[in-house]
């Protein structure tokens, strides 16, 4: 009865054993002094692939990747006089795969067989879990480096989790040295806490932060900016950080130049428009006394005498309009304007009517497309001198064997109306198409064709100060179209 009793107790432990072991996500083994597998649970079937009693009685020698792996674990579990080792390795798998595992064993004394005795745990996932850990660290950490701001990574806490060089530079440290740390305490007690509520506010918010701070003569532009979380609220901080202090006196040198360039040109417009202004004066009394004397000694006078004369009216005429034009140009550079919204057609209109004569006298036909509801904003005097000296060059410049055809025409465009004046004239060469524009360029001597070398300076000028442009386009012998731009108003 007793033994019956004792040998029904055992069937049951030993079945409880098994029911815990087959139960089992690890996976339990024990081995015999030759190394063969003696015990393992059903989970070994999931881990290596194998039906469990292919297993039982298999070398398990055989299943390890790395032969000098499995001697130093052996080694390892030999030295210990029975106590667990804890170690990581890779298990060849049935299908020819490999799984990484951790195994804590032990081994067991001669009595109890002599073998190991331990347990498994499939540890791929958490491997594959750190390798990409371990590679989004390495990502974030070359981000990092390829700028040549201050760039940082923090936790809600104020952990440094990540920094570049260059902001580990500022503190005289390396990254090393301060990963992990607290990023304010290394800042001056009032310095931190201020960053320190910035960086909260904006994992409060979720928006980012942009601020200036001055530190030992030296100015940072800092951008604070909440990393996206896709599982909830932002958890970390990036912060880039630029020493902005050569850029800010790049600036202030920058600021200086154009002051003093400003400076100049205005003392230089004032001078022209000054001293053009006190030259007329004399240049009319030349005129006037050459005048007189050609009529009160009209009848003394040789045919050489009227030469000099007729050259000296006419050299006095040229530097009369010369000065009228500084004039107008130093005018229009010093912004002397009355701004109005100026239908464009009426600002066409009054130039064609003041070159009534010239057209007449150059037997030229004039013609113009212009829509009257197109406005600009503008001085009408100047947009009318505009389009009166593109016309006025289109009579000019006309070609010795056909009369003069100019035809205006404008077209609206991305806000803009662009105002073409085509003629059929001598054309220019392309290589000239920016030379024209330069105040005092000439293309042409004045015996051949008069003027002063104002007139087209004077137009881009105009443009320019109405918010606007002006361009060429023309083939020698073809005409030219010059097309001014501006903004509707």
């Amino acid at each position: 009865m007793t033994n019956d009793s004792g040998e029904d107790a055992l069937r049951r432990s030993e079945a409880d054993l098994r029911a815990v072991l087959d139960n089992m996500t690890d996976v339990f083994f024990r081995t015999d002094s030759q190394a063969r597998l003696t015990m393992a649970s059903r989970s070994i079937e999931d881990l290596l692939g194998w039906p469990r009693a292919q297993l039982l009685g298999r070398d398990v020698r055989e299943l390890y990747v790395d032969i000098a792996e499995r001697d130093r674990f052996i080694a390892l579990t030999d030295s210990q006089g029975g106590r667990s080792t804890d170690v990581d390795m890779e298990l060849r798998r049935a299908d020819g795969g490999t799984v990484l595992v951790s195994a804590s064993a032990r081994r067991l004394a001669a009595d109890q067989g002599g073998g190991l005795e331990g347990i498994l745990r499939d540890v791929s996932d958490r491997r594959s879990a750190e390798r990409k850990q371990r590679e989004s660290r390495e990502l974030v950490q070359a981000l990092l480096d390829t700028t040549s701001d201050a760039a940082l990574l923090i936790d809600g806490n104020g952990t440094l989790l990540a920094c570049n060089q260059v902001f580990a530079d500022r503190f005289g440290r390396k990254v090393a040295d301060i990963i992990g740390g607290d990023l304010f305490a290394l800042f001056p007690q009032d310095v931190g806490e201020a960053r320190r509520a910035a960086c909260m506010q904006t994992l409060v918010t979720g928006e980012a932060i942009l601020l200036r701070d001055s530190r030992n003569g030296r100015h940072f532009h800092n951008s604070i900016t909440p990393v996206p979380n896709p599982h909830g609220p932002p958890q970390q901080v990036a912060v880039f950080s630029r020493d902005i202090t050569e850029d800010l006196a790049r600036e202030d040198r920058l600021a200086s130049y154009v002051a003093a360039m400003e400076r100049s040109n205005e003392e230089l417009e004032q001078f022209a428009y000054v001293a053009s202004h006190d030259l007329r004066e004399p240049l009319r009394l030349v005129a006037n006394y050459v005048s007189l004397l050609e009529r009160r000694y009209a009848d003394k006078l040789d045919q050489d005498a009227r030469e000099f004369i007729f050259y000296a009216r006419s050299g006095a005429q040229r530097m009369d309009a010369l000065i009228l034009d500084l004039l107008a140009y130093s005018r229009v550079s010093r912004g002397e304007a009355e701004l109005a919204a100026v239908p464009l057609a009426t600002a066409i209109a009054t130039a064609l009517t003041d070159l009534n004569m010239a057209v007449r006298d150059a037997n030229a036909t004039v013609s113009a497309e212009v829509n009257g509801a197109i406005t600009v904003t503008g001085d009408a005097g100047q947009l009318a001198r505009l389009f009166q000296n593109l016309v006025g060059n289109a009579l000019k410049f006309s070609a010795p064997d056909r009369a003069p055809c100019v035809h205006i025409t404008a077209t609206m465009a991305d806000g803009q109306v662009r105002v073409a004046v085509s003629d059929n004239g001598i054309g220019i060469e392309p290589i000239y198409f920016d030379r024209i524009f330069r105040i005092f360029q000439r293309l042409h001597t004045v015996d051949k064709y008069d003027g002063t070398g104002i007139g087209l300076a004077l137009c881009k000028r105009i443009a320019e100060n109405h918010g606007g442009g002006i361009s060429v386009a023309s083939q020698p012998g073809c005409g030219s179209t010059f097309t001014v731009s501006l903004p509707v108003g």
